[in-house]
């Protein structure tokens, strides 16, 4: 008797705790997204729910000089199980705008590993870098093999950031020194990966789904910034 009354108060305990859970992630959850539609009237952008079976986030847009911007922030669920180490979460942020091109070259600025040293000399010992750097490419794979290793001019983002390009001068255009400070202000989990291409220019985070105000205006602020250093030349 004494065993199985036991077992009742760990079920209850474990109930309880499991519904506290879940009522605080909905409160969070409902006063992100309050937060998330004030900024955005504040702003001027508009916020578009989604909510499918298996995909849930918002869709952003709005307008920049020259051209508009949308961004999207999803949590994305696997429709079968996983496999061993593997999540069945998959958290990713993109923020995208075609009022930049570049037909025929790309321009990629990505992070390092923390603690990944130099880019060139992993770019030198094994050809691992330019393999991560193929499979984010996408679409663009094509142009992966002809990439060259690109110094970046800004120092903070040395050790922390590699360049990888067609042509050395498209990278100097693109990361000014205003992008640049703006890029190396990031912190180490929120690393963005930086892709201009013929498509246009995607600045994206695998792993991670921006939800608060501060940090997807940081990711606003960031391709506004790499937009007006482009043109700035152009």
């Amino acid at each position: 008797m004494g065993d199985l009354m036991t077992s009742l108060v760990v079920i209850l305990v474990t109930a309880a705790a499991t519904a506290g859970i879940f009522i605080f992630l909905s409160v969070r959850k409902r006063g992100q997204e309050r937060e998330l539609i004030q900024a955005a009237k504040e702003r001027g952008w508009m916020v578009q729910k989604i909510q499918q079976p298996l995909v849930s986030g918002y869709q952003i847009n709005g307008k920049l000089a020259g051209g508009s911007w949308i961004l999207v922030s999803q949590r994305e669920a696997s429709p079968t199980s996983a496999g061993p180490g593997s999540s069945e979460i998959r958290l990713s942020t993109s923020w995208f705008s075609d009022a930049v091109r570049l037909p025929g070259r790309v321009v990629l600025v990505g992070p390092l590993p923390v603690g990944g040293g130099d880019s060139q000399a992993l770019l030198n010992s094994s050809g691992f870098l330019p393999e991560i750097f193929r499979r984010l490419l996408g679409a663009d794979a094509r142009w992966a093999d002809r990439l060259a290793p690109v110094e970046l001019q800004f120092s903070p983002l040395r050790g922390r950031f590699s360049a990888l390009a067609d042509s050395a001068d498209d990278v100097d255009r693109l990361m000014d020194e205003t992008a640049s400070r703006l890029l190396a202000g990031f912190p180490d989990r929120q690393k963005p990966l930086i892709k201009l291409s013929e498509s246009g220019l995607e600045i994206s985070l695998r792993g991670i789904q921006l939800t608060s105000p501060k940090d997807i205006q940081a990711f606003i602020t960031l391709g506004s910034a790499l937009i007006s250093a482009w043109n700035a030349r152009s």
